[in-house]
């Protein structure tokens, strides 16, 4: 059945071996739910499965804060859903990634005019598409109508935040230093890993990438701003931290300005003595706009109309000046909402963290982490699941098979639990 769901034969299906006796019982114990939403791993088994070594990853802690039962369906026991081999909606974020840093990394020497070029940037962004699809898609597939409709909608969207990167680099003093900077034992920048120490000794890693370092030199400080394109629209909020969503940016962000290698101080063009400074942690969301085109409108009036609705969030250091090398015109689309107030000239916006604030905030994190790998530590697998923005995380999990709890008592249950 696993194979039918979501297809248009899947209810005649199950209707017609629901109805034949000899299947009737199986597809009874398919439809039930599980009988305890509550489960748990003993100790030694727990133990035995972590060790004194936990490494995580931000899809890994969000799916274990979503529902712990599907975390420990999907990282532990290795369920997988069966899918085939596609190239579809779901590959845009790598390979818009990586048209991106392509492009970053041919223009940035020369100096891209936004106001100007924006032919040049189209042409650019266009053959870069052209070259990344024959390594993304099979041959035989390359002239299939969905392929070229996906190519053409990633071609509009690359450009739109090709325009907008371009737009923001021509009035900062922010350097894009590095791309796809990897942390861990594979990395080859000297990144180690953000680590913490739980009170059992447990040593709790972090692994991935960041998109994007920036970065800006002043005063005997090296100032790092970490980047993050989100295909889909991305709010951050401090909140977020507390819960467990979206740690990885700013603990990349820390990580980095806590690095002893000097083998990548020299890399961003460190001098001795310079101290590592965060700037901000930044997403960019590289979702496509809807606007209303004007008669006699042309292609580049839309497109650079459309690149400017391309959105930032996230944290920036209170401090002018570093708010001025960001943006010279100190522009709210770039500063993530950060706007001068026009009373008293100061900077105001929700964005905004001075450094005892960041320092709180880092504090904040690794409390963050610390619990909920105790928690994961602890066996912990309870189907409960959370809900984040009105929707239960029932709704896009792909262990509904493996679980059949009955979704909402478990959700109600889990909120009563937290009110005590």
């Amino acid at each position: 059945m696993a194979s039918l769901k979501n297809t248009p034969h899947e209810p005649s299906i199950r209707k017609l071996l629901s109805s034949d006796p000899s299947y009737k019982s199986r597809m009874g114990i398919l439809n039930a739910s599980i009988t305890n939403a509550a489960c748990r791993l003993e100790k030694g088994t727990a133990d035995e499965l972590f060790g004194d070594r936990l490494t995580l990853t931000q899809s890994q802690i969000e799916k274990y804060v979503s529902c712990h039962f599907s975390y420990y369906c999907r990282y532990v026991l290795k369920l997988r859903d069966a899918k085939r081999a596609s190239f579809d909606y779901s590959n845009i974020g790598t390979f818009i990634h990586k048209v991106l840093e392509l492009f970053l990394k041919e223009t940035g020497k020369d100096t891209i005019d936004a106001d100007r070029d924006i032919d040049k940037i189209r042409s650019i962004i266009r053959r870069e598409i052209e070259e990344q699809s024959h390594l993304f898609i099979p041959k035989s597939k390359e002239s299939e109508g969905r392929i070229l409709h996906l190519l053409l909608r990633f071609y509009r969207l690359a450009s739109l935040v090709a325009v907008n990167l371009c737009r923001e680099q021509k009035y900062s003093r922010f350097m894009s230093r590095l791309y796809e900077a990897e942390f861990g034992k594979n990395s080859k920048l000297g990144l180690a890993p953000p680590e913490l120490l739980l009170e059992d000794g447990t040593t709790v890693s972090f692994s991935g990438k960041v998109d994007r370092v920036d970065t800006y030199r002043q005063g005997g400080r090296m100032y790092i701003r970490v980047v993050d394109y989100k295909t889909g629209a991305k709010s951050f909020s401090i909140d977020d931290i507390k819960e467990g969503y979206s740690l990885q940016l700013l603990l990349y962000l820390f990580a980095i300005c806590d690095t002893k290698s000097e083998y990548f101080r020299r890399l961003i063009g460190c001098e001795d003595g310079d101290v590592l400074t965060p700037a901000g942690a930044l997403y960019i969301s590289m979702a496509i706009p809807r606007l209303k085109r004007e008669a006699g409108d042309s292609d580049a009036d839309t497109l650079e109309a459309a690149s400017g609705e391309i959105k930032r969030s996230g944290i920036l250091l209170n401090d002018p000046e570093t708010l001025h090398a960001m943006s010279k015109k100190l522009d709210p689309n770039i500063l993530a909402g950060v706007r001068v107030n026009a009373k008293d000239g100061s900077l105001k916006g929700n964005a905004l963290v001075d450094e005892e604030g960041l320092a709180l905030l880092k504090e904040e994190l690794g409390k963050t982490v610390c619990r909920i790998a105790e928690e994961i530590k602890s066996g912990n697998a309870n189907a409960y699941p959370s809900k984040r923005g009105g929707v239960l995380a029932c709704a896009y999990c792909e262990m509904k098979p493996f679980c059949r709890v009955d979704q909402m008592k478990a959700s109600e249950k889990k909120e009563k639990e937290n009110e005590t």
